[in-house]
């Protein structure tokens, strides 16, 4: 008897220990599955992003076609320009300015009788200069070769031949604005017009370069010759930044 307790015994035990390893076995299963499924949600998710990262950069790559043809077309229509109004002027530059001003720059009414030489060259007291130089010249000496003068000038007579426009296209190593520096219009002052009404005289800055017009009347100047003369260079040197 005690022995078929024993028996009965251990069967029960059995049974209970195989119930317990095939519910443990079960519920492991059950998570793993649900795992399985939240990574192939996930894979699905990835490749549903991936492909509307490839359409974006389709996209991207249109847009960036787009633009391209729309700046050569808007280039084929207007051709775009480089500013060139902050250059520094070169010496080389300097005279070449200077030489096409002397076959182009046209004053209404007043016509080019002289201008200066390539190779003139203007002593001064190096007083008047604060001790910087003897001559004008770029570096300020004289060696005899390849004499390099600062100081241009253009004499224009008008048709009736009492006034004179003196322009003069000075050189310097510093840069300034485009700009008017002064006009020099000596009336109103109560002093005799006899020595007054003879003169008049603007000072432009361009770049590296100081440019006055300077008017002389035998008679009486004229104002608006002188501001004319202004508008014409001012007109020209714009035109030769674009």
């Amino acid at each position: 008897m005690k022995s078929v307790l024993m028996s009965i015994l251990g069967l029960v035990l059995m049974t209970g220990c195989s119930h317990s390893v095939d519910r443990t076995t079960t519920e492991y299963e059950d998570t793993i599955a649900a795992q399985n499924t939240e990574i192939n949600m996930l894979k699905e998710e990835i490749k549903a992003l991936t492909y509307e990262n490839k359409t974006l950069i389709t996209q991207q790559d249109n847009l960036s076609g787009d633009l391209q043809s729309l700046n050569c077309k808007a280039k084929g229509i207007m051709p775009l320009q480089e500013d060139h109004s902050n250059e520094f002027i070169t010496y080389e530059e300097y005279q070449n300015l200077f030489n096409k001003m002397k076959k182009e720059l046209s004053i209404p009414r007043y016509a080019l009788e002289k201008s200066t030489p390539d190779d003139e060259l203007t002593i001064i007291d190096e007083e008047i200069s604060f001790g910087e130089r003897k001559y004008i010249t770029k570096d300020g000496e004289f060696t005899g070769i390849g004499l390099q003068s600062t100081q241009k000038i253009l004499f224009y007579q008008n048709n009736e031949g009492n006034r004179l426009l003196t322009l003069t296209i000075a050189y310097t190593p510093s840069m300034m604005s485009n700009d008017i520096v002064y006009y020099n219009m000596i009336s109103g002052y109560n002093i005799d017009e006899a020595l007054t009404n003879k003169a008049d005289l603007i000072t432009l800055s361009y770049k590296n370069l100081i440019i006055s017009i300077l008017q002389t009347a035998l008679d009486e100047r004229d104002m608006n010759d002188t501001i004319e003369a202004t508008k014409e260079i001012v007109d020209f040197l714009e035109k030769e930044d674009m």
